[in-house]
């Protein structure tokens, strides 16, 4: 990656022609995969099964009008006219990748003396070997032996654009054109596909963009002052300013020169895809330019891409924490009202897939109802946190002595968030005060904090199960008041069958608390049961669990569609992520026989 200059292979400045079919599959492989559409074109991303009108299936042809008019947008008229009747990404991804295969076969299959090549020399010069010429030629692109004007396409005639000699075929072909580039346009923004005499910034300003992701202040100050007009410019085809290209290199101190140059409002500049330098440095920056930026104008921490999220949601979502943490710290917190738009819920799933429970705590209990939003991706909180059984006391294996010093170490939940209003209240608390046995307890504590290796991880890990359990228990009581309809929409009957297979207790518990009728979850096609998943799947705490609430005899009677019972399924192989937790054939067999009696 580090090799390919992608800025040379892009939508505006270098359309899919016959010649360029390996530089531009590169780029936009690259191009899609950022824009979350790539599994769009090579298919791993199919149809959902939810009714037509669920955001689900909404999101899903959204994202496939956008995969389809990129690739459109990105193709030369040469290419174009080969998409014709063509009708999703993918189709036109494969009919473009067999083109090309077509051409590499053809190519591959030209004998050498096919060329004939008549070489001048000096006499007293050694000859150049034919063999060698060939070569050379053959590596040459077709461009390479005209002389255009200059390196655009000259305007040509629509009938010899397209090579077509229906009457119709122009029209059509020409209005095809013209309403995939209205799309792009609406969804990108106003992106020049012209091509003419007049050469573009983001070829004028190359050196310039080099220059500055390399680093090097000195030579872009100097292009800079013999052209000002540089820092308003777009000075690559992706609509990146001055500003992008210092972010992007990562030096501070280019930034902060650069930044002395601009006006505030040059920072709400945005690229094609709607990101500012900012987002690129929530993304993939360090917080001390992002700093910068924010003391500069503060507006940019409101400002979305195409997508609409903000720089504190791209930030979680790249496990930035310094710089989410301080993103958060500085955002107005009406930017996460569910009301108003996704960012919410998608900071709140991101704050628990990096574990940081404490900011996930307080932004609920701003927005209480995040606790059922579902972000920009369909998933709810309750979903994210069964996904993970790490995070909870059942997920951690812990040795004797761990188990020890675990129970011991007392948590008082004081880990402060930025402007926590939550910290204040204590989580648990230890209420060893007045007592000789507490502070001998705390002074035993203390001296095993600083003395035996291990007891700071311990005591973060226990803070952080506190926390999480907390935090669960606050989603589960917002669900406890759901209808059935908005429990299927928040897809907690999935969640409970997920982790009745893969035995996160803790969530299962508090779902059951919440709601004891989802006990009674079952496979709707097969009739499967919560309780056959749990021997099926050899999660020994849901079942003890499960059986716990009564009518044990009962439900391991119950059968499945294909007349299974409880037996059936304890008489099936277990998962290898079972088995393996026992060592010693001998030992795996007596379990299974406990599980089958």
């Amino acid at each position: 990656m580090a090799e390919t200059d992608l800025s040379e292979v892009v939508i505006a400045d270098e359309p899919l022609t016959s010649s360029n079919y390996e530089s531009w599959k590169v780029y936009m492989q690259n191009y899609l995969s950022n824009l979350n559409l790539w599994g769009i074109v090579n298919g791993t991303e199919s149809e959902p099964a939810a009714p037509f009108e669920d955001e689900e299936y909404s999101t899903w042809v959204l994202k496939c009008e956008l995969a389809f008019s990129t690739i459109k947008a990105s193709c030369g008229p040469e290419m174009f006219r080969h998409l014709k009747g063509i009708k999703s990404a993918k189709e036109a991804w494969d009919k473009l990748a067999m083109m090309q295969s077509t051409e590499v076969n053809r190519a591959s299959s030209t004998e050498e003396n096919d060329v004939v090549v008549e070489i001048q020399h000096d006499d007293n010069e050694p000859a150049v070997p034919e063999t060698q010429v060939i070569t050379h030629l053959r590596s040459l692109k077709p461009d390479a032996f005209s002389k255009p004007k200059s390196r655009f396409v000259e305007p040509m005639e629509p009938a010899s654009l397209y090579n077509d000699d229906r009457p119709d075929a122009v029209t059509e072909i020409e209005e095809s054109f013209a309403d995939a580039m209205k799309k792009y346009q609406e969804i990108w923004g106003d992106v020049s596909f012209c091509w003419s005499d007049d050469e573009p910034a983001y070829i004028k300003f190359r050196p310039l963009y080099k220059a500055l992701l390399e680093g090097d202040w000195e030579t872009a100050k100097e292009i800079i002052d013999d052209y000002p007009e540089a820092l308003s410019a777009k000075i690559t085809s992706r609509g990146e300013t001055v500003l992008h290209a210092a972010v992007v290199s990562g030096k501070l101190s280019t930034v902060k020169e650069l930044l002395e140059l601009l006006p505030p409002e040059a920072l709400e500049a945005k690229t094609s895809s709607g990101e500012t330098a900012i987002s690129f440095s929530a993304f993939d920056g360090t917080t001390e330019i992002a700093k910068l930026m924010v003391e500069k104008n503060d507006r940019v921490l409101q400002i979305t891409t195409i997508f609409g999220l903000i720089p504190l949601v791209m930030s979680i979502h790249n496990n930035k924490k310094d710089m989410f943490r301080y993103l958060y710290s500085v955002t107005p917190k009406e930017e996460l009202d569910p009301d108003k738009s996704k960012n919410g819920a998608s900071f709140l799933n991101g704050a628990i897939k990096a574990e940081m429970f404490d900011v996930a705590l307080e932004v609920l209990e701003l927005y209480p109802k995040l606790a059922i939003s579902k972000d920009m991706f369909g998933s709810a909180p309750i979903g994210v946190l069964s996904q993970n059984g790490c995070m909870f006391p059942s997920g951690s294996r812990f040795g004797f002595w761990q188990r020890c010093i675990y129970s011991c170490i007392p948590i008082d939940g004081r880990q402060r968030s930025p402007k926590s209003s939550i910290s204040k209240q204590s989580i648990i608390d230890v209420k060893s005060s007045g007592s000789r046995f507490g502070s001998w307890l705390q002074y035993l504590y203390s001296s095993c904090l600083c003395v035996v290796p291990g007891v700071k991880d311990l005591q973060k890990k226990k803070r952080k199960h506190v926390q999480v359990l907390r935090l669960l228990k606050v989603i589960c009581s917002a669900i406890g008041h759901l209808t059935n309809e908005e429990l299927k929409d928040e897809k907690v009957y999935d969640t409970m069958l997920a982790t009745a297979a893969n035995g996160n207790i803790e969530v299962f518990q508090e779902l059951f608390d919440a709601n004891p009728s989802l006990l009674y979850t079952s496979f709707s096609g097969s009739r499967k049961t919560l309780y056959h998943l749990a021997v099926l799947a050899r999660q020994e705490s849901i079942f003890n669990f499960i059986s716990s609430m009564g009518q044990r005899d009962l439900r391991a009677t119950h059968k499945d569609k294909s007349e299974n019972n409880l037996l059936h399924y304890a008489g099936r192989l277990p998962p290898s992520s079972q088995l393996d937790k026992i060592s010693g054939a001998a030992l795996q067999m007596q379990r299974e026989i406990q599980w089958f009696q």
